[in-house]
């Protein structure tokens, strides 16, 4: 389907839309599930609430209108698909709204799966690794991380490959253009910095909300990247395929044919901006073990940019977000306050656009990750001083 500059939603989709769609959600801290929590989301110290004032919830939404960005843009016209039935649209939403404002996204992301591949706004798909890339909102923007890539693919290798295992994977079909350019020029620079873990795309297929680490693991294999661990190093150090599939007939399955993806429709996001968002939370509620240092240090920065949570001096009060952070990762919570003090000393580092810095950035976040995570209690220390 080709973006068109005259057509816009019919009547009976705009109507139920506006009526779908409600305003703030009200959530409890406790059932908040922070590491993807939406950009504009508002924390009320007081009482411990979350205000989210998620894109495209508020009364009357219409992306047409031009006030919710998708994939970079405003307002551009497109024909939207037949399948977006208001009967399907309505049924969505409600799952949305009530998954967002339960804060139980597990349970109601399978809900809205097993709706859209009914309604044929999602279907299975396997795709090919060099063909899937990351959705630019994967991770609060940060994306993949080449080296967490391998350590996650060591650890599967190391159990065995499991194509069960590995079936909570999800992806938006990627959009036409103009949408298109953004997904492009955010793949495009997470793998210029990623000092040559991750390997160029063939083609861009599919944006990854679930699997995306899994996924960019097969494609380094299949790209001979340097390997960085020995375990998976063959007689050049680098990544093979061929090496390692040996014995091991599931993982040359998905290096031939790609993981097995549930693919929503390319507009999905643009009926439902939050989306996205809700996805990774509940695929990341999922593996459970998603969630680390750094995902925590860009959820608290997100929220300190986003809430409003500044005294009059425009000093941020980190002590609830902390809080709210240990709900996510109970485990940070002793070094949590070295978390916040890194990031607002170093705020120009984690602004949202942070990948355009020079490499050393994202080097630093790394290893910064690595410390909090193999001498917590020490690094706390020395942050502090």
């Amino acid at each position: 389907m080709y973006v068109h500059e005259c057509c816009v939603l019919s009547a009976a989709q705009r109507s139920v839309v506006a009526a779908c769609f409600v305003g703030t959600l009200r959530l409890s801290v406790h059932s908040l599930h922070l590491g993807f929590v939406a950009s504009a989301a508002m924390v009320k110290t007081q009482k411990m609430e979350f205000d989210i004032d998620l894109p495209g919830l508020q009364p009357g939404y219409d992306y047409f209108d031009g006030e919710v960005e998708v994939y970079g843009l405003k307002g551009v016209r497109f024909e939207p698909d037949a399948i977006f039935t208001p009967d399907v649209v309505a049924t969505m939403t409600e799952l949305l709204v009530e998954g967002w404002r339960t804060g139980e996204k597990t349970g109601y992301w399978e809900a809205m799966t097993e709706e859209a591949l009914k309604a044929g706004v999602a279907w299975k798909v396997h795709v090919p690794p060099q063909r899937c890339g990351v959705h630019p909102d994967n991770r609060g923007k940060y994306g993949v991380d080449g080296c967490q890539s391998q350590n996650l693919g060591k650890g599967i290798l190391e159990v065995g490959w499991s194509s069960a295992k590995c079936s909570d994977c999800a992806s938006v079909q990627a959009p036409p253009m103009p949408f298109l350019k953004a997904a492009q020029e955010s793949n495009d620079k997470l793998v210029a910095l990623s000092n040559g873990l991750i390997p160029p795309l063939s083609m861009l297929n599919s944006l990854s909300m679930g699997g995306g680490h899994t996924n960019t693991f097969l494609r380094q294999c299949l790209g001979n990247v340097i390997a960085l661990h020995p375990e998976l190093k063959d007689k050049h150090g680098r990544l093979s395929a061929a090496h390692l599939s040996i014995g091991r007939p599931q993982f040359k399955v998905a290096l031939d044919k790609g993981l097995l993806f549930i693919e929503w429709h390319w507009q999905t996001p643009f009926f439902w901006p939050s989306l996205p968002l809700f996805a990774q939370g509940a695929l990341n509620t999922v593996v459970a073990s998603g969630q680390g240092e750094l995902e925590i240090m860009l959820t608290l920065h997100g929220l300190a940019q986003s809430s409003d949570v500044k005294d009059a001096n425009g000093k941020v009060n980190w002590k609830p977000l902390e809080e709210c952070a240990c709900q996510t990762k109970p485990a940070c919570a002793p070094w949590v306050s070295s978390l916040s003090a890194y990031i607002e000393q170093n705020s120009d580092v984690w602004h949202d656009n942070h990948r355009d810095e020079k490499q050393k950035t994202k080097k630093e976040a790394r290893e910064l990750h690595f410390r909090c995570t193999t001498h917590p209690a020490r690094h706390a220390r020395s942050l502090r001083t």
